[in-house]
Order: structure tokens, then C-alpha cells, then sequence
């Protein structure tokens, strides 16, 4: 029973660690393309917020 205890703990824990490395990979390209030269980041550039279903 602790097995299968540690492997949903496992699956949760790598479930978490999956969105919070999405949200920083957007948030790397939100920042990316608001450090171009000469490009103003328009209003829909934080449509990264928006969950992605």
C-alpha cells in the first residue's frame, strides 16, 4: 500500500512540476518578445495568462 501511496504522490508532484514549467516557458516567450528592438508588445501579447484546455 505505501508503494502505490508513493507513486500517486510521485504523479501529483510531477503533474505540478509540468504546469509550473508551461507557465515558465510562456512566460520566457511573453518576455522575449517584449525585449525585441523596436517591437512594442501589443495587448493580446498576454494571452498567455488564458488557460489552455
Amino acid at each position: 500500500m505505501s508503494g502505490e501511496l508513493a507513486a500517486r504522490r510521485l504523479r501529483k508532484r510531477n503533474r505540478l512540476l509540468e504546469q509550473e514549467n508551461e507557465v515558465l516557458r510562456k512566460v520566457a516567450t511573453y518576455l522575449a518578445q517584449g525585449n525585441l528592438p523596436g517591437k512594442q508588445p501589443s495587448r493580446s501579447s498576454v494571452n498567455w495568462l488564458r488557460p489552455t484546455s
